[in-house]
């Protein structure tokens, strides 16, 4: 699930499909970018992902949806073999990537996306999110709100070396110069968002937040982010469990606010290489 992330800048995607007939969307994952932008579009759109199951439950969830697969391929494959899957020749107006640019090495596949896969007036954007803390939803209260971001940055430390070292990367300043590097027009935009969550759902987003270095490598160390996040979990209702008490309060529903920034870039006018 990439939670509303990739859907935060869906009128800037849309603005770049715009008399646009050929879009692709590298590892896809199950397809929350794409569905959201399909719409918009009445061109061919192909999308990609390296997981025949991830693509599998894309495709249900375009016959679910009722969407017209006639103008759809999908294609199992990794990021630098798409030409490859391709008619010779064939380039798209639109590439987008979501949530998976640390999977991939910027300068090479910007170098590839050049060469390779964009037409001479195309757009490259690539977006993801990170999760910056969360904060208990007692705006009464913003002192004890604020304990919830001391949990989590307690907490945070120990999850973050469960990341890919290269995910940082692509929310950094670093990355902006990297970029500019391959374009004369270069765009950034940067959304914050508090979203209100239930704990169980909280602690379900924050494991898969966390695990996902971890699902690529088929589970490995899966137990110890349980683990941790299960003591997260505990911290969290006892800090919850003690406020209620001392304050004679009913439970709340979506005690947890948790805050998110969603970062999108936008790549256009390419040097040539």
């Amino acid at each position: 699930t990439r939670r509303s992330s990739d859907l935060s800048f869906k009128d800037i995607i849309a603005s770049n499909l715009s008399g646009k007939e050929h879009y692709l969307d590298v590892n896809a994952g199950s397809g929350v970018l794409f569905f959201d932008c399909f719409k918009n579009f009445t061109g061919r759109l192909v999308v990609t992902d390296t997981s025949t199951k991830i693509l599998e439950r894309a495709k249900a969830h375009f016959q679910y949806m009722g969407m017209n697969t006639s103008r759809v391929d999908i294609l199992e494959c990794g990021p630098y073999d798409i030409d490859q899957k391709m008619a010779q020749g064939y380039k798209f107006d639109l590439i987008t990537v979501g949530q998976s640019f640390h999977w991939i090495n910027p300068e090479k596949f910007c170098e590839y996306a050049i060469r390779k896969l964009l037409r001479d007036r195309g757009v490259l954007a690539i977006c993801g999110y990170f999760v910056d803390g969360f904060s208990f939803n007692f705006p009464e209260d913003p002192m004890f709100s604020q304990t919830g971001q001391s949990i989590f940055d307690a907490f945070s430390p120990k999850l973050e070396r469960y990341f890919s070292p290269t995910r940082r990367l692509v929310d950094s300043s670093q990355i902006n110069n990297v970029f500019r590097k391959y374009c004369w027009d270069y765009e950034r935009h940067d959304v914050g968002q508090k979203i209100e969550l239930t704990i169980n759902s909280f602690l379900t987003f924050m494991q898969f937040y966390y695990s996902y270095n971890v699902l690529q490598k088929k589970f490995e160390n899966i137990e110890e982010i349980k683990a941790e996040i299960d003591r997260l979990g505990k911290a969290v209702k006892a800090t919850l469990e003690s406020y209620y008490q001392k304050k004679k309060l009913p439970e709340k529903e979506q005690p947890i606010l948790i805050k998110i920034h969603f970062f999108c870039h936008v790549l256009s006018d390419f040097k040539r290489f």
